[in-house]
Parts: structure tokens; C-alpha cells; sequence
């Protein structure tokens, strides 16, 4: 399952202000509160529209495989089922190519808005459109978090197949990221087992680079294509589960840490 978002690298500020120094040119102007606004309302709306509409599709709970993740039941059985989910209502896609235009809108009033810009991506990609996703990414801004619009750039270039692309969009992120933060996303524990975790479990952030390049080689698909799907899959993952911290709002089931879990060990639902 795949999704993603787009972002490019931050235009940094002109002039470094002290830290609770907001100047007049800093705040946002009636017309790009007005638009975050209505933004918000319109994703809002879109996700709450979006749950009624879903088709009702039994699921056979309780397999011996089955795993508990905080408040959710993964039926890991039925990962093995190639029967393919059923089609998206067409009232769904209607309504995302309603919630995309309202973002376009939205955007171009507000076009440092790093979470409009960043949405806009997410549902483009959601939608299919990655181009217009990559395109989104590369107008990205975010002084908040001045590694995200590489990762959100990454994610897009990731749905897109652009897989060389998106690691050295990610490789950008993380080279911008607190170690604690880079520490968190290069973890790879929660995707192994057994002696493979313990051996990364004992070993402390800093000296796990030459490991984690060891386990990703090994796990690349395909040597002889430029590029590690994987790796990328696996950063395009965080980079997801980021979008949705910093919005909880966003995700129709109450975003929290038992679902950033079953992204980034699942991947994100596509049906």
C-alpha cells in the first residue's frame, strides 16, 4: 500500500528572529487565516463524508496470526489475500477532487502554508495524480520543521516510482533532522524479529549507520536497479505518519501512536 506527499527544500528565512520575536511581516494576513480556514473545513468535512461512504466489507477476525496493536486488531491472514478490495465509491472520488480544488484555492492564498501545501500533496497522491504531487512538493516551505519539506518531497517522489529521487530527498531530510528525531526515524527494530532486532536493539543511534546500511543492502529487491524501494518505502512510512502528528484531526479514527505503529510495520490503508 502506498500514499504520499510532496515537498521541496525550505527557502529559509531572510533574517533570523530571537526565539517569541514575531514581527508583523511573521504573522499570517486575515486572507491566509481565512484560507487555512477553510482548508481545515474542507478536510474535515471530506475525511467525516468519506467514513459514511466506505463499503462494508466483512473481515475474518481471530486467525492464530492475528496481532493486537494498542486499540486495533491486525488480521495479519488476510495479508496474504490477492483478492483485490473493492473499487472507491465514485461520491468519494467526487468529493476529493472537490476537497483538491478547495486546496488548490486555498494555496494560492496562502502559499507559505506548509500544512495546506502539505495536504494538497497527500490527496493528489491519494488520488493518483502524483505529478501534481511533486509539483506541490517543490513550492514547499516550513520554518517550523526545516527538514519536512524534503520529506515530504521524498514521499511524493516515492509515489511517483521515483525511487532514487525520493532516498536523496529523504537522505536530505535526515541530514537536517535532531539526532533524536533522525534516531527515530532510522530505527529499524520495529520491522525485525528475533536475533536481527536484538542485534539492533543493542546497539545505541550512533553506532548503528554501518547496520542499518548493512540490513538495507540486504534487503534491497533489486541490486541492479538505482535505488532502494525498501528504504524508501520505509521513510515515505514516517514521513506519513508525521503528516498525521502534526494534524490528528485529519484521521477519521482518532490518529495515535497504535496507528503510527501499523504504518510504518503495515503500510497505510489504500481501501
Amino acid at each position: 500500500m502506498r500514499v504520499a506527499l510532496a515537498v521541496a527544500v525550505l527557502a529559509l528565512p531572510l533574517r533570523a528572529h530571537a526565539q517569541g520575536d514575531v514581527t508583523p511581516a511573521d504573522r499570517p494576513t486575515a486572507v491566509e487565516v481565512a484560507a487555512k480556514r477553510s482548508a481545515e473545513r474542507a478536510t474535515r468535512s471530506f475525511e467525516q463524508r468519506r467514513v459514511r461512504l466506505l463499503p462494508d466489507v466483512p473481515s475474518s477476525f481471530g486467525g492464530s496470526g492475528d496481532i493486537i496493536i494498542g486499540r486495533y486488531r491486525y488480521a495479519a491472514g488476510e495479508a496474504d489475500d490477492l483478492t483485490p478490495p473493492p473499487a472507491e465509491p465514485p461520491e468519494i472520488t467526487e468529493l476529493r477532487r472537490s476537497l483538491l480544488r478547495t486546496l488548490d484555492s486555498a494555496l494560492r492564498n496562502a502559499p507559505t502554508d506548509a500544512w495546506i501545501r502539505s495536504r494538497l500533496v497527500w490527496y493528489a497522491i491519494e488520488g493518483g495524480d502524483t505529478a501534481v504531487a511533486v509539483s506541490a512538493a517543490h513550492g514547499c516551505q516550513d520554518d517550523e520543521l526545516p527538514w519536512w519539506c524534503d520529506a515530504l518531497l521524498g514521499l511524493a517522489l516515492h509515489a511517483s516510482h521515483d525511487f532514487l529521487g525520493a532516498e536523496r530527498a529523504f537522505d536530505r531530510a535526515l541530514s537536517a533532522m535532531p539526532d533524536s528525531t533522525r534516531c527515530r526515524w532510522t530505527d529499524v527494530g520495529i520491522l525485525l524479529d528475533g536475533e536481527a532486532e536484538r542485534l539492533v536493539e543493542r546497539r545505541p543511534c550512533e553506532d548503528r549507520a554501518a547496520l542499518d546500511a548493512r540490513l538495507w543492502w540486504l534487503a534491497d529487491p533489486f541490486h541492479s536497479v538505482e535505488g532502494n524501494e525498501l528504504r524508501s518505502e520505509h521513510f515515505a512510512r514516517q514521513t506519513f505518519a508525521v503528516l498525521h502528528d502534526r494534524w490528528r484531526a485529519s484521521h477519521p479514527l482518532g490518529w495515535g501512536s497504535d496507528m503510527r505503529e501499523i504504518i510504518l510495520r503495515y503500510a497505510w490503508p489504500v481501501a
